[in-house]
């Protein structure tokens, strides 16, 4: 009697076994937010373009210390830019906001640990980091002095795509991984997609801008 060959059937079994536990240690390993995203592109069915707006992820995002700092760097940014229309201005500024930047999440070394760190950086080609409101400006004294822009209905999208980023090591094993984990358990391959993730503030931004010094302040010239 002949012995059973083991590159049929059973051996195919063992490989899918070892796949799923691959998938699973893996998917272990991951915060729920890395696991959500991962999933989709995992399981090779994701439509090309997929939006995350809903309070459990808009929770998330608005923790995030480095899109807190990046956010409220711009703004300062922005809250200077309008020294020159403050100062011309007899009544305050309101006015629309419309911001668009490269936002950084999660740590330096990348990762699949936690959502923060699969999403990582935002992607220029689908939309980078987009910042929308209104903002409001007051100064109590006189041209020259310090003033405060508040910010209002601030709404936040983080666009990216999420595939496979070939500068981190732990990325390209996990691609790797994960298109061998597919082949053996006869699925479709990963499939990358469009992630877009909004958020709003819970409430107004306010930003304090420093006076002109004294000595370098010269009153704009007003057309009559």
């Amino acid at each position: 009697m002949s012995e059973p060959s083991s590159s049929g059937g059973i051996k195919d079994l063992y490989v899918a076994a070892g796949a799923k536990v691959m998938l699973e240690s893996a998917r272990v390993a991951m915060d729920e937010h890395a696991r959500e995203i991962f999933d989709l592109w995992f399981g090779g069915t994701a439509p090309k373009e997929v939006v995350f707006d809903n309070p459990k992820w808009a929770s998330y995002m608005a923790a995030e210390p480095n899109l807190k700092r990046q956010i409220r760097e711009r703004l300062a940014e922005h809250a200077e830019q309008l020294r020159n229309q403050v100062d011309q201005s007899d009544f305050g500024l309101h006015g629309s906001l419309s911001l668009t930047f490269h936002g950084e999440a999660g740590s330096k070394q990348g990762g699949f640990r936690s959502g923060y760190d699969v999403l990582h950086g935002t992607n220029k080609s689908v939309g980078d980091l987009g910042v929308t409101g209104f903002y409001t400006t007051f100064r109590p004294g006189p041209p020259g002095t310090a003033y405060l822009v508040t910010y209002d209905s601030m709404t936040y999208v983080f666009n990216d795509i999420v595939d496979i980023n070939k500068r981190w090591s732990a990325d390209v094993t996990l691609g790797r991984t994960a298109q061998n984990m597919a082949r053996a358990l006869g699925a479709p391959p990963p499939k990358d997609y469009t992630l877009r993730i909004k958020w709003r503030s819970d409430g107004p931004i306010r930003v304090d801008v420093e006076g002109t010094p004294a000595d370098s302040f010269h009153p704009p010239a007003r057309t009559f």
